[in-house]
C-alpha cells in the first residue's frame, strides 16, 4: 500500500496545479476531471484526449479531425473501435493477434505485412543500426502501436556483435562503444538486468553478448510485444507495483522524454525526476543505473517541447541527486570517479553516467536526494565531476 501511494504520488499530473497557482497543489484534482483540464495548456489537452484521459470529453470536440504534424486526428472514444477496425480491415476479434501473425517468431513476414501487423510502421529507420532492414528487425501493431520483437531480431544484433559489427542506432554514434566500456566496468554477467524504455532490442542484443541473465526484461509505457523467450516485457506501471528488483537498471534516452507524453507517459514538468525515483525503487542494493541523457555541449539546460530535455549545468545535477556516482563513460573514454568532464567533451559522445545504489539501503528505502553524493557541476566552466559536488 505505501509502495502505490508512493507511485502515486510520483505520477500525480501536477502541471495543473504548476498552470494554475504556479506551485505544487495537492488539493487539485487529476487530469481527468474538469477544473484540472481546463488549467492545461492546449496542447496538453489535446493530448489528453488523444490518449482518452479525460473524464471531460465534451472539451476534446474542439480538436476533432486536428493532428498536427505527423499526430493522429483525434477520434472519439466512442467513434474509434468502429474506426479502428475499418482501417485494419478486420473484425471484433483484431484485439487478439491471429495464428498466422505468431510465424513472426520464426521470421515469417509476408501473412502479416497486411492486417493487424505492420512492417516499420511509423518507426524511423535512425532507430535502427546502419545496414538493418527494418522488416527484420521491428514490426509494429496496428491496434496499439507497440514494436513487436521476433527471435530474428536479437539472433540478427547478436551475429553482427559477434562479427565486431555496431549495432548502436544511427541517431546515436558510438552508443553501442559507450554501452560496452560501462559494461566492462560494472559486470553483467550471470545479474539480473531490466531495460527501462525500449523500441528495438539493440540494448537487449549488447547485454545478452556480455552475459547478463536470461531472460532480460524490458519495461516501457507502449509495451514490445516479444516472442523471444529470452526477452520478457512488462508494462511501465505493472513493474512499478511489482516488488521485483534487478542487478543493474539500463536507460538509454528515455528518460528525457518522461513527463511530456510522447510516449504515452504520464504529463508531468518533473516526470524526468519522478522516473529516477522510480529506477531507484527498481535497483536492488548494491546494483548499478546505466543512465544515458542527451547533454548539451555548452553545458546550457534546454527544453523541446513534446520532445525531450537536453541536459546541462544545471539540471543534470538534479537530475541524478542521491545517487552514488561511479563514472561516466564514452564511445572513447572512461572518467572515474574523481575524474573532471566538461560537457563539450562528452555530449556528443553517446556518454552514459554510472549510478550505484548504496548496499546500505533498506530494499524498500525511498531515494533520499539529501543522503548519498551525487554529480555536481561548475556553472562557470562547464565542468562536472565528484569532487565539485563536495564542494
Amino acid at each position: 500500500l505505501q509502495r502505490r501511494e508512493y507511485l502515486r504520488d510520483l505520477r500525480s499530473y501536477r502541471l495543473s496545479g504548476l498552470i494554475c497557482n504556479n506551485h505544487l497543489d495537492e488539493t487539485l484534482p487529476p487530469v481527468a476531471s474538469e477544473p484540472a483540464f481546463k488549467c492545461l495548456t492546449p496542447e496538453y489537452q489535446r493530448r489528453a484526449c488523444m490518449d482518452g484521459r479525460t473524464s471531460y470529453p465534451h472539451a476534446c470536440n474542439a480538436f476533432v479531425g486536428y493532428g498536427g504534424g505527423t499526430e493522429n486526428p483525434y477520434i472519439p472514444e466512442t467513434e474509434r473501435e468502429q474506426t479502428q477496425q475499418k482501417t485494419n480491415g478486420m473484425g471484433a476479434e483484431s484485439d487478439s493477434y491471429p495464428q498466422e501473425c505468431k510465424e513472426l517468431a520464426e521470421g515469417g513476414v509476408a501473412k502479416c505485412n497486411e492486417g493487424l501487423v505492420g512492417i516499420n510502421d511509423g518507426t524511423s529507420s535512425s532507430q535502427l543500426a546502419a545496414g538493418i532492414a527494418e522488416a527484420k528487425v521491428l514490426t509494429k501493431s496496428r491496434t496499439d502501436n507497440k514494436p513487436i520483437w521476433r527471435k530474428e531480431a536479437l539472433d540478427l544484433h547478436l551475429s553482427i556483435i559477434q562479427q565486431g559489427g555496431n549495432v548502436g542506432p544511427i541517431d546515436y554514434p558510438g552508443s553501442h562503444q559507450a554501452l560496452q566500456k560501462a559494461l566492462e566496468v560494472i559486470s553483467v554477467k550471470h545479474k539480473s538486468v531490466a531495460i527501462f524504455g525500449s523500441i528495438s532490442p539493440w540494448v537487449e542484443s549488447i547485454l545478452h553478448y556480455n552475459g547478463a541473465k536470461s531472460p532480460t526484461m524490458t519495461v516501457d509505457y507502449n509495451q514490445p510485444i516479444s516472442f523471444d523467450e529470452r526477452m520478457e516485457t512488462e508494462l511501465m506501471s505493472t513493474m512499478l507495483e511489482a516488488d521485483t528488483q534487478f542487478d543493474v537498471i539500463v536507460s538509454y534516452s528515455s528518460i528525457e522524454h518522461d513527463g511530456q507524453g510522447r510516449y504515452g507517459d504520464p504529463l508531468d514538468p518533473d516526470g524526468d525526476f519522478a522516473s529516477m525515483k522510480e529506477c531507484w525503487l527498481k535497483v536492488a542494493p548494491g546494483g548499478y543505473f546505466l543512465l544515458h541523457v542527451p547533454l548539451e555541449v555548452s553545458g546550457k539546460d534546454q527544453f523541446f517541447w513534446y520532445s525531450q530535455r537536453v541536459y546541462g549545468a544545471h539540471r543534470l545535477p538534479l537530475l541524478v541527486r542521491g545517487w552514488e556516482y561511479v563514472g561516466c563513460v564514452t564511445s572513447k573514454k572512461v572518467y572515474g570517479p574523481n575524474d573532471e568532464f566538461t560537457f563539450f567533451e562528452v555530449a556528443n559522445d553517446s556518454p552514459i553516467l554510472i549510478l550505484r545504489k548504496p548496499p546500505s539501503v533498506e530494499i524498500d528505502d525511498v531515494l533520499d536526494v539529501t543522503k548519498f553524493e551525487g554529480i555536481g557541476c561548475d556553472i562557470t566552466n562547464q565542468k562536472c565531476g565528484l569532487n565539485i559536488a563536495r564542494q
